[in-house]
Parts: structure tokens; C-alpha cells; sequence
């Protein structure tokens, strides 16, 4: 069952079986004893909500609520099959309207008597007449529209919109949903109005405005897989749109889909490129020749940062090397694709190594720009071509810091996830000796380098700065007592795990020192988490264990004190 939401709806509402009420929005207090209480339903995620069960679940709620209210005005008669309204097709995904109901004779005199009452000016006989109108047929659209204007009249915006929108279910009316979309997103009801929208959008799934409508409101709200579902529609309609594309990719991103989004990014770029294999072709919003008709440089590199994020690096390798190739017009050059090199983009300072394998292929010495130099770059360091990223790392290595750290950033950690320490800790080297792309984590990072490269001392140096910087890391200071413990400094080990135990079960600090006692240690807060957390080196160090599950003892803790102070005075 789906749950109905009082008017105004809350982002991010589902559907259930109960009647919820916002107590924050006072829409109850605004209604007379007798008023009709419509509410509006929200469309459920993953799931389209046919027309026929919508109104249903709107009229058993107001049902619902009249029992409840004891005003009874329009529980009495309103059961009936919404089969019989001729406003919907049961099963269908549109409206497809009929006449209308055949209303009795005695509904129509109390519809021409509420109308006259309205004419009259005489709101209260008019309201208090169509709510007996709903009582008896709720599939009578007139006393819908009379409603609205009586509350219009009473200057009660937010009542009126109500009445619109109930009467909007029993007609297929695309231009009055928009209508009451754009008065909800004024009022503020968002969700209101993203309903509203969808029903346009079930009624005519050719207007791209609502759906662009849509998408520009909830991505405003933060409504991202509304965003997604709306953007994608229009795509329906639009495949490979560059604007489009665009503006959808940040909302995959976000949402994690990386997969969806390569998908419609390489669609776009082999659509393009089998259509205009020249390189050149109108764009779309100007109509004047562009390179790849607007399929530009940044795409081509989107699609290759999607295949290397994604783990497919020789794909990656491929759409870049293809990519500028035929942004350069010489996309018939697919000779170039035999080599398992880069030769294509070589510089005139590039020594390679002669092999047996198409070594008679001279190199390109095309131009390449540093962006897709830098993708080149990543995929081979990834895929374990160390040799082939290195023609590309001097290059990019070579540009200005300042202007491309990210590239930088993105080298030092591709060379630091393969675990090759050298090549990684000269890049942080570069980037810690500017104080505007140094960082806590490149400082880190660093150290890391060097601890795994047997260089402890310096290690030890740039963890120490990183914990007098910034006193709370924990982790940097358990690293620190590895090494001190590797380079025989106990001391020094002991004080900065006292110092960890201190932080982790909020005891005073304290100093291991020859010439007093340690604190008693006092009693040891419940915590799932180990004292000491397994990281062991690659490079020899001592490895420390622990069990995440094992909590030392107050007696074991003071035994661990004293061994420490005494191989501390022997030392």
C-alpha cells in the first residue's frame, strides 16, 4: 500500500500503508470541522504508481479521515469501483478519458445550486453544498473546480491548489499538471510539484520540458535519483546529447554509477565518431563546425578517467590514444593501434629500447596535450608498464606545479597504490616542499614511502613534524613507535603508546620518566576497537599484532608498563 502525505509533501517521502500528517505545516488546523482534507501521493522510488491506484488511495483516505474526524460529511457513500470513473484505464501507463460520469439527478441539482451559490458570493452554502456533491459522487469534476474557487476567493492559496489537484484525476489534462506543478514549486511544496510534473510526463511522455522541469527542481533539493530518472528520459529522446551528457554525469558520479555513465559516454563517442570521421562537425547548440561536432578533448578524457577508476586501463589507453587521433583528423591512421606503445605521441627526446616487434614504426611525434599525456600516464602505471609511464611522467612532471598539482597528486598515488616507493616519494617530495600543495597526507604519505624504502630515520622525521602539527593522530603516532621500536629507542615507543592509550580511553597524559612511577592505570572503558592495530611493514619492521576482540587487563597494562621502564634504564 502506498502512503499518503498531507499537502506540503517532505523531500524524500515513500509509500506505505499509513496516513501521515505533518505536524510542522498546521494543514490540519487550516480546515473547518466539515472541509475536505485531499492529500496528495508521492511517487514511490523504482516504481511507477498507476493513475487508477492513485486516486483510490485519495479517496479511501479522505474516507479515512472523516471517520476519524466524525464530521462525516463524505464517508458515508463513497465507496465505489475506480473503474467506473472513465477518467483511467486500469493496467494502462496514460489517461485515456471518457465523458465522464453519468451523474444522478439529484447530484446534478446540488451542483447547479452550489454553482448559484457561488455566483452569488455566498462561499460558505457554496462550499458546504459541493462537499454534499463529493459525498455522494467524488467523481463529480465540477464540485472539484467550484471548491478551488470558493478557497481561491477566501484568499486560502495552499486549500485551492488542493482542489485543483484532486480534480486534475479525473482528467488528462498534461497543460493543467504543468500548471499546478509550477503553482506548488512557488508555494514551496517541491515534492508536490515533482508529482505533479510525472503526471504530465504519464500523459505526454514527448514533453522534454516537464522532464527538464523535473530534473532542474530536484537536483535543486537534492533529489539526485529523481534527477537521474528525469535526465535519462530526456536522453531517451535525445540520445548523445553533449548538454545533456553533461549534466548527468556529475549526477552518476555522485550516485556512484559509474558503469551507466561510461556506458553513455562511449555510446556518445563512438556515435560521433562513426558519424563525422573527419573530426570536424556542426555542433549541435550552434550549428557551426567544431572538433568531433562538440565531442570534445574533456570528454574524451571523462570516458578515459571512467575506464580508470573503473579498473580498465588498457581501455582507458585506447579511447585516449583513438580519441585525440581523430580530433587531429587522422583517425584513418589505425595502423598506430598495432603498437603496444605509445610511439604515436613521442617527443623528440624519447630514447626506447629497439624490439623485435614492430620496431620498424617509426614514432609519431604527434602533439599531445598534458591532460591526455596524464591519462596515458595513469592507465600504465596501473597496468604495471613502468617504462612506457615514465615517458609520460617527465613530461607532466615537468609542467608547473602550481597550475597542474592535481595531475601530480594523481601520479604520487598511482605509483604509491603499485607499491613503487621510489618513483611515488619523489612526486611527494615535490609536492610537500610548497607550502600551497603540501598536506597532513602528503606528509604521510611520504613517510610511508620512505619507512618501506628502510629509510627510518627520515621516516621518523616527518611523522614526528606531522604529530606535533596535529597532537590527535593516533595512527600516525602507532607508526612512529614501529619505527622507534625497529631503531631500539623503547622510550620513545612506550611514550607515544601511553600516549595512544591515553587518547583512546581519555586518561590523563603521562610521561615515562627513569626517576618517578608511571600512573596507576585506572579502569579501562568498554571499546570494540584494539589498542594497537596490526601494521605490519614490508620492510622488516617489527610487525605488531593484536586481537581485535583481546582488552588488556589493569594488571597486564602495568605489567607492560614496568617491562618498558626497565628495558628503558637498561638501555
Amino acid at each position: 500500500m502506498a502512503k499518503v502525505l498531507l499537502l506540503p509533501l517532505k523531500p524524500n517521502c515513500r509509500l506505505t500503508g499509513a496516513v501521515e500528517r505533518d505536524s510542522d505545516s498546521g494543514m490540519n488546523s487550516d480546515f473547518e470541522e466539515d472541509d475536505v482534507k485531499p492529500q496528495i501521493l508521492v511517487k514511490s522510488e523504482g516504481a511507477d504508481v498507476e493513475p487508477t491506484d492513485e486516486f483510490e488511495r485519495l479517496v479511501q483516505d479522505i474516507k479515512l479521515n472523516e471517520s476519524t474526524s466524525n464530521a462525516g460529511l463524505l464517508s458515508k457513500d463513497w465507496d465505489f469501483s475506480i473503474e467506473d470513473t472513465g477518467a483511467f484505464r486500469p493496467g494502462g501507463v496514460r489517461f485515456r478519458p471518457r465523458r465522464g460520469v453519468k451523474l444522478s439527478f439529484q447530484t446534478e441539482t446540488l451542483i447547479g445550486a452550489g454553482n448559484q451559490a457561488y455566483v452569488n458570493g455566498d462561499l460558505a452554502t457554496a462550499t458546504k453544498t459541493m462537499l454534499e456533491v463529493l459525498r455522494i459522487e467524488p467523481r463529480a469534476a465540477a464540485a472539484w473546480t467550484v471548491l478551488a474557487k470558493c478557497y481561491e476567493d477566501r484568499n486560502e492559496v495552499g486549500k485551492a491548489l488542493q482542489m485543483r489537484i484532486m480534480g486534475a484525476h479525473l482528467k488528462a489534462d498534461a497543460e493543467e499538471w504543468d500548471s499546478l506543478a509550477r503553482q506548488s514549486k512557488e508555494l514551496g511544496h517541491h515534492q508536490q510539484a515533482l508529482y505533479c510534473w510525472s503526471k504530465v510526463q504519464s500523459i505526454d511522455p514527448s514533453n522534454v520540458a516537464a522532464l527538464w522541469d523535473r530534473a532542474m527542481l530536484s537536483k535543486e533539493i537534492g533529489d539526485i535519483k529523481t534527477t537521474r530518472n528525469a535526465i535519462l528520459g530526456i536522453l531517451d529522446r535525445f540520445p548523445h546529447d553533449l548538454n545533456i551528457l553533461t549534466e548527468i554525469r556529475t549526477v552518476l558520479v555522485d550516485l556512484s554509477e559509474l558503469e551507466t555513465c561510461k556506458t553513455l559516454f562511449q555510446g556518445a563517442f563512438t556515435h560521433y565518431h562513426n558519424k563525422f570521421p573527419s573530426g570536424v562537425g556542426p555542433a549541435a547548440d550552434t550549428g557551426v563546425d567544431a572538433p568531433a561536432a562538440g565531442f570534445g578533448l574533456l570528454e574524451i578524457l571523462v570516458l578515459a578517467d571512467l575506464y580508470n577508476t573503473l579498473g580498465e586501463h588498457e581501455r582507458a589507453v585506447d579511447v585516449t590514444r583513438k580519441g585525440v587521433r581523430w580530433l587531429q583528423g587522422r583517425s584513418a591512421e589505425t595502423y598506430w593501434d598495432e603498437c603496444t606503445d605509445d610511439r604515436e605521441f613521442d617527443y623528440d627526446d624519447v630514447e626506447r629500447a629497439v624490439e623485435e616487434e614492430s620496431d620498424d614504426l617509426e614514432p609519431g611525434y604527434y602533439e599531445l596535450d598534458v591532460n591526455a599525456r596524464h591519462r596515458l600516464a595513469i592507465a600504465r602505471i596501473r597496468m604495471g608498464d613502468e617504462a612506457e609511464a615514465k615517458v609520460h611522467t617527465d613530461i607532466v612532471l615537468s609542467q608547473d606545479l602550481m597550475d597542474y598539482s592535481p595531475l601530480f597528486v594523481e601520479i604520487a598515488d598511482a605509483y604509491f597504490d603499485r607499491e613503487l616507493w621510489a618513483e611515488a616519494r619523489a612526486v611527494y617530495e615535490i609536492l610537500g616542499a610548497n607550502e600551497t600543495t603540501s598536506s597532513v597526507d602528503i606528509l604521510i604519505k611520504t613517510a610511508a614511502c620512505l619507512r618501506n624504502m628502510d629509510e627510518l630515520q627520515d621516516a621518523a622525521e616527518i611523522y614526528e613534524t606531522v604529530r606535533k602539527a596535529d597532537p590527535t593522530e593516533n595512527d600516525v603516532k602507532m607508526r612512529l613507535a614501529e619505527i622507534y621500536e625497529v631503531l631500539n629507542e623503547p622510550r620513545k615507543a612506550l611514550d607515544l603508546v601511553l600516549e595512544v592509550m591515553d587518547s583512546r580511553y581519555g586518561r590523563r597524559t603521562r610521561k615515562c620518566k627513569t626517576d618517578a612511577p608511571v600512573d596507576e592505570p585506572t579502569e579501562m572503558q568498554t571499546d570494540n576497537a584494539p589498542l594497537i592495530q596490526d601494521k605490519a611493514l614490508r620492510s622488516g619492521i617489527k610487525r605488531v599484532t593484536s586481537n581485535a576482540q583481546y582488552r588488556l587487563s589493569n594488571a597486564e597494562v602495568h605489567k607492560m608498563e614496568s617491562e618498558r621502564e626497565k628495558a628503558a634504564l637498561e638501555c
